[in-house]
């Protein structure tokens, strides 16, 4: 065997020999294909430790996706490695394809995991150097400079990257040395995605002037990951006094910090939700105009289409931004269970729970959202105002919009789960409807 050959075999043998089970993440390009060749090699080794499975996520994006699924699944076959497949199907484009296929493949890598199981992936040194230029291109700080490591935290288990330190070239050579076949994706050449526009544009010149430029970026790289430790080091103890069992920030604690050391805390906090890091122009209108608002406003902040930050009781929240359903009315059928929109939950009759009269055969029972209006609540003297209701029961400001409502005809019964009115108390014990709501 070539002499290059086995000093990747042997690098990929010793950043992996402290684990056993692997599940590799295969796609059949020409960097997986050499990951998984090298560890069927190793496993084919005199008291071979590694038990090896290839996962193979069909993105369903080309029209090709089914001929490479099955080209995996004769490799595999060849190769004799369990061999499982993932289809995915890519509808959430808010941060762009790339980013959301990246997602669901995690999820399916996720789903196929066994216990004490590590996954690996085939990203390399070429791979690691557009990361640290798309993260460039976003102004990162040095955690996003940082890009890829080795080995990374996944979940319950680690994410390996054992051929991080070598280029697509070496990996190219290695696979013709072997006689390798693998999959050539043609929308590589497609310069509409960042990462093709890096290689054909960017890198090509960039390698062709300084053959060293990528192994100059992954030290400049790592360079970045040891800063950020450090920082995280450093930073401990405040965040830890600064946020909350619930995971928010005390505004009051965040306000005495000077501008550098808040900001650090605020992108401390986006990781800790794992989401992108904010900009310059985002943390200083987060400080602004949600720290910095008037004390009886509702400042909000959207992050995303998805996420908002909101501050409440002198906290700050990072939440998930709902739909709307001021206007949903659902009928139901009491004697089954019912399903609420946006994931809320499920409502049951229960042998526990709140207990509200019946309703007669005249009544049309649904469930609304929304509370509005002056309410008597049942053995309460006067009218309540809802403000005053979602006080009373401590409900967030946003949450008190997915709170079921239950109503008979036009009339309110009661929260479900919270309160019952006074049209809809029990006058007769044995003639009680009881709910449960099960919130997801």
């Amino acid at each position: 065997m070539h002499h290059d050959d086995c000093l990747l075999i042997n690098k990929i043998d010793k950043i992996l020999k402290n684990y056993k089970n692997i599940l590799v993440s295969f796609s059949g390009g020409l960097d997986s294909t050499v990951l998984l060749h090298v560890l069927m090699i190793l496993c084919k080794k005199k008291n071979t430790k590694y038990n090896i499975r290839a996962l193979h996520v069909n993105h369903n994006i080309s029209n090709k996706s089914d001929l490479w699924m099955i080209h995996c699944q004769k490799i595999c076959l060849k190769w004799n490695i369990p061999f499982f497949v993932k289809k995915i199907f890519i509808q959430s484009l808010d941060k762009g394809l790339e980013d959301a296929a990246r997602k669901k493949r995690y999820q399916s890598i996720l789903e196929t995991l066994l216990p004490n199981e590590i996954v690996v992936t085939g990203q390399h040194l070429d791979d690691q150097a557009e990361t640290f230029f798309l993260a460039l291109k976003r102004g990162s700080g040095p955690k996003g400079l940082s890009s890829m490591s080795i080995i990374s935290p996944f979940f319950f288990t680690f994410l390996i990257r054992p051929l991080l330190t070598f280029n697509r070239i070496s990996l190219k050579k290695y696979a013709i040395r072997q006689k390798l076949f693998w999959i050539e994706d043609d929308t590589n050449q497609d310069e509409k995605y960042e990462r093709n526009f890096l290689r054909s544009k960017i890198f090509s010149v960039l390698n062709k002037r300084w053959p060293y430029f990528s192994q100059s970026i992954f030290k400049s790289s790592k360079m970045c990951a040891e800063q950020e430790k450090l920082l995280d080091e450093l930073l401990y103890t405040d965040f830890i006094r600064t946020i909350t069992q619930e995971g928010s920030l005390l505004v009051e604690k965040l306000i005495v910090y000077s501008k550098i050391k808040r900001n650090a805390i605020l992108r401390k906090w986006f990781r800790f939700y794992n989401l992108l890091m904010p900009s310059q122009i985002q943390l200083e209108k987060i400080f602004q105009n949600v720290i910095c608002a008037k004390i009886n406003s509702d400042p909000i902040f959207h992050i995303s289409h998805i996420y908002e930050i909101r501050r409440f009781k002198k906290q700050l929240w990072i939440l998930k931004r709902f739909k709307n359903l001021a206007n949903i009315v659902l009928e139901w059928n009491i004697n089954k269970s019912l399903i609420l929109p946006d994931q809320i939950g499920i409502i049951t009759t229960s042998n526990s729970g709140f207990s509200f009269r019946t309703p007669l055969y005249t009544e049309k029972v649904t469930v609304r959202f929304g509370l509005k209006g002056f309410i008597k609540i049942m053995n309460s003297k006067k009218l309540i105002s809802s403000k005053k209701i979602w006080k009373k029961f401590n409900i967030y400001p946003w949450l008190r919009d997915r709170i079921p409502l239950l109503y008979y005809n036009e009339i309110l019964i009661g929260g479900i789960g919270l309160f019952i009115t006074e049209s809809g108390k029990c006058i007769d014990k044995k003639s009680k409807l009881t709910l449960n709501f099960i919130k997801n």
